[in-house]
């Protein structure tokens, strides 16, 4: 644990030094916002996971709306927000999180490595919603997308 936390430090640190115009800023801000996420898995700490989400929204916001890499931002949210809504039951996240997979498969082209990663993401947000609302329609988008996912893969 004390390497994560070192890494933590050291990530937010190469933030610091890094102009928010910089290449690197946006994949330096996922970077501190996975190892948050990481220390939140092992600890269950929901201060670690609410510093990754705010990690992630930076990244997705300071990133182009073209950028190859916005989608992966994206998805890295949408699961993050999952993980809070985990926790706290809040609709909000789990909203969120929808919104953050549905714009991630958006972006990414149907022949890309991650678009199946990106579909099973979004299909998971929505069961949750559904085993949550019980709303038909996202038990069948979620069926629908996983059925994307599988055929994409």
């Amino acid at each position: 644990m004390d390497d994560l936390n070192q890494a933590i430090i050291m990530i937010q640190q190469a933030i610091e030094i890094t102009p928010i115009d910089h290449p690197d800023h946006a994949g330096r801000l996922n970077a501190r916002g996975n190892a948050l996420l990481t220390r939140f898995n092992r600890t269950g700490s929901m201060d670690s996971l609410g510093k990754a989400i705010m990690m992630m929204k930076q990244a997705v916001t300071s990133t182009p709306r073209d950028h190859p890499v916005l989608s992966m931002y994206l998805s890295n949210l949408g699961s993050m927000l999952q993980s809070q809504f985990e926790r706290t039951g809040s609709a909000d996240d789990l909203d969120q999180a929808i919104a953050m997979n549905e714009q991630a498969v958006k972006l990414t082209p149907d022949n890309h490595r991650n678009y199946a990663m990106h579909l099973t993401n979004l299909g998971a947000a929505l069961e949750s919603r559904f085993k949550r609302t019980g709303s038909k329609d996202d038990l069948d988008r979620a069926i629908m997308v996983r059925h994307q996912a599988i055929e994409s893969s």
